[in-house]
């Protein structure tokens, strides 16, 4: 993951669920000729995982958290930073109006993803 861009990193865990995927690409189509800004496109496949999280099962709910944990973990600092900042941020804004959608975030999350996500629930508390 050290040479990966954040998008390529962004595609690979879109493409475990086709919800997640299809936000992806719908993203990179409403921005058109440009590249979004990695924090708008992380945000929306993190809103998309809220949105969508009760239809995504098993082996690919798993793999999606591992991935993000392996972003949070990554030694590739724009990979980690649009992680945190884009897809962890927008899943904690979604599930903070769903209690029982964090709990099962706070299931499934690793240590750094769930650290960086519990500091981001409790900011200007």
């Amino acid at each position: 993951m050290m040479n990966t861009s954040p998008m390529d990193y962004l595609r690979q865990l879109a493409s475990e669920v086709p919800t997640l995927n299809e936000r992806f690409n719908r993203c990179l189509q409403d921005w058109g000729n440009e590249t979004p800004p990695v924090t708008i496109i992380f945000a929306e496949v993190g809103e998309a995982i809220v949105e969508n999280f009760a239809t995504i099962h098993g082996e690919a709910r798993k793999k999606i958290f591992i991935l993000i944990e392996n972003g949070m973990t990554s030694s590739n600092l724009g990979v980690k930073t649009a992680v945190a900042t884009g897809l962890v941020e927008a899943m904690v804004a979604g599930a903070d109006k769903k209690p029982d959608l964090w709990v099962e975030f706070k299931k499934l999350f690793g240590a750094a993803s769930l650290k960086h996500a519990e500091a981001w629930l409790t900011f200007g508390r």
